[in-house]
């Protein structure tokens, strides 16, 4: 659940280009009075050039909303665990399915693991709820 934090969350975006502007340095000149003329220096001209976009990277999980429903959930966890609450863990699962539902429909890396631990969770639960005869079974086994 923790490791999603650090996958992408949300899909890559381009950023728009940039255009740099040239310059233009012009020519100047002096009175050269040890030769009697007259000097000038050259201009230089740039013309600039474009800066095409790049790709930025997604977002990851540490830098969206869903952070705090996934410590949240986090915390769910280890509390059930240490409580041994169905309760609990039932409302970890509910928040860590929040966070996903919070940051929409794109399914990248970080969201997919975090649906994964909420799956084994889910598993978790179902094997740790005591079935309705599982008292009367124990009770016969014992008796027989």
């Amino acid at each position: 659940m923790v490791m999603s934090l650090g996958l992408p969350w949300s899909s890559a975006g381009v950023t728009a280009g940039t255009y740099l502007p040239g310059y233009l340095s012009p020519s100047y000149c002096y009175t050269n009075y040890y030769y009697g003329t007259m000097d000038c220096t050259y201009s230089s001209y740039s013309p600039g050039f474009y800066l095409p976009g790049y790709v930025v990277g997604g977002a990851p999980g540490y830098a969206t909303a869903a952070r705090v429903f996934i410590a949240v959930a986090f915390a769910l966890v280890l509390f059930s665990h240490r409580q041994m609450s169905q309760a609990l863990l039932t409302a970890a699962l509910v928040t860590a399915a929040a966070s996903v539902a919070l940051v929409g429909g794109e399914l990248r890396s970080g969201p997919l693991v975090l649906l994964v631990s909420i799956g084994c969770l889910l598993m978790a639960r179902q094997r740790s709820t005591p079935s309705p005869t599982s008292g009367w079974q124990d009770r016969q086994r014992a008796a027989g």
